[in-house]
């Protein structure tokens, strides 16, 4: 992988607090970047066994022969789940702007006409997953700035997340699938 930058987190990420408050923390900061900067770069913010947190910046560039970066998202994934491991990862937010489709799941998002920009954040720790979404507001005249979050799952705080994708199920964990709040 190319393009990886590392770097040690300031804001207090912790693996100590339930995991809707990390996604809002990890809300926060993707907030304080977009303000900032006017963009959010693909990003891992984890939180090591030993408490140490740190942000992991992957680009996923397209090419003409993988116009979606699909190939390079799916070796980027690769390439953090080895990262974990070494690393002795226990929780991660995972924050990358993307589009939203209002069409079914079968139309590629970006292919949809009536699409909306969004940063899209997904926090896992070894037990289960919450995903949010903020949207990204464009004003003709002044600076871009992000809706509210919203909470894709109604329940987070119940352990598991109905919410799946390449960037999910990212750390070793005995579980193979999330656990249904029905079964808690």
């Amino acid at each position: 992988m190319t393009n990886i930058i590392v770097d040690e987190l300031k804001p207090n990420l912790s693996a100590d607090v339930p995991l809707d408050a990390f996604l809002r923390r990890a809300s926060r900061i993707v907030e304080d970047e977009f303000g900032e900067k006017g963009e959010i770069p693909p990003s891992w913010f984890l939180v090591t066994a030993s408490g140490q947190t740190h942000a992991v910046v992957m680009p996923f560039p397209a090419t003409g022969e993988d116009p979606f970066a699909d190939n390079v998202k799916n070796k980027g994934v690769a390439f953090m789940r080895d990262y974990f491991k070494k690393c002795d990862v226990v929780r991660y937010a995972h924050v990358a702007e993307a589009w939203m489709g209002t069409k079914p799941a079968s139309v590629r998002a970006s292919m949809d006409p009536n699409r909306i920009e969004i940063v899209s954040l997904i926090v896992e720790d070894r037990d289960r997953a919450c995903c949010g979404r903020r949207e990204i507001i464009r004003p003709a005249s002044g600076k871009p700035y992000l809706g509210k979050l919203e909470l894709v799952d109604e329940s987070p705080k119940l352990g598991y997340s109905r919410f799946a994708c390449r960037m999910t199920r990212v750390l070793s964990s005995s579980r193979t699938s999330p656990v249904h709040p029905s079964k808690l």
